[in-house]
């Protein structure tokens, strides 16, 4: 069987390049190792501190936990704001 259009290689595609200026708003997608930074970083601090839609995950769950059994209030009822 012959096939006409055969799988491309890296060398046959060309990236596409813009004519003007790019402006753009882009949501970046959470992840577990930041949102677990993040949660450290509030428990250090002196004042509440507010995570924006967080990455509800098992780990961040857990981190979650193990931060408040330290001593940490985390009020993660809310899914869109944790603090």
């Amino acid at each position: 069987m012959t096939t006409s259009n055969p799988d491309p290689t890296p060398t046959d595609w060309i990236a596409p390049t813009p004519t003007a200026p790019v402006t753009a708003t882009v949501a970046v997608p959470a992840s577990k190792s930041q949102m677990n930074r993040a949660l450290i970083l509030a428990a250090q601090a002196r004042e509440t501190s507010r995570i924006e839609n967080p990455l509800r995950s098992r780990d961040t769950d857990l981190m979650a936990a193990a931060l408040a059994a330290l001593g940490t209030h985390v009020d993660t009822a809310r899914d869109e704001v944790w603090t």
